[in-house]
């Protein structure tokens, strides 16, 4: 596997704490600002690349709404169906015409314990590594995230391009549907097999 190391950008929050405690409590995000659709078609407060956007937490009714379409379906299935939390996302975008660098389609995770961690790590790396391609490798890498005075340690799930980005844009939409497939598949037998032992 060839990953590019184009991460997304700066990984600090002032708010973190917080947030990871109302995602699990409810909480409502407490910005009242709402999603802009910029021209390259990132979705932040005012639609510009390399702008952050808000943390938004599930409980938010806006949170589907503040997720890029090209990278909607894995997020959900990530914190509705894994349960995990996660807290920046992006579909990857072509800054074609100027001299920002693209960006990769990635998808920032907060586990909320090192147990949570391992147990997410092992089934977004293995499902990463059967996917089938040779333009677009599938990664999951370690990230600390700055929250003052501490940090946490977090991961980002992330499609990378190996060798012509031409061939990497062509596959990009493939893959990402293929590790979608596999990721619900791998979950369900999981699930199967942990029900099985609870009745055994």
């Amino acid at each position: 596997m060839t990953c590019s190391g184009r991460l997304p950008g700066a990984n600090s929050s002032s708010n973190f704490r917080a947030f990871i405690r109302n995602w699990d409590r409810g909480g409502i995000s407490s910005t009242e600002a709402e999603v802009v659709v910029g021209q390259f078609g990132n979705l932040n407060h005012d639609g510009e690349p390399e702008i952050p956007s808000w943390n938004i937490l599930r409980a938010d009714s806006r949170f589907e709404s503040f997720i890029e379409p090209g990278v909607r379906d894995l997020v959900l299935f990530i914190v509705d169906d894994l349960g995990l939390i996660t807290y920046s996302s992006c579909e990857g975008h072509q800054y074609i015409g100027t001299s920002i660098k693209a960006s990769v389609r990635s998808i920032s995770i907060a586990p909320r314990t090192l147990e949570e961690a391992g147990v997410a790590w092992t089934l977004l790396e293995e499902c990463a590594n059967m996917v089938e391609s040779d333009h677009v490798a599938v990664c999951v890498r370690a990230r600390p995230l700055r929250a003052a005075p501490s940090y946490y340690l977090t991961m980002v799930l992330s499609f990378d391009p190996i060798g012509d980005e031409v061939a990497y844009l062509d596959e990009l939409d493939k893959v990402y549907n293929q590790y979608l497939l596999l990721l619900r598949k791998r979950a369900e037998m999981m699930l199967t097999m942990h029900q099985e032992q609870n009745h055994a």
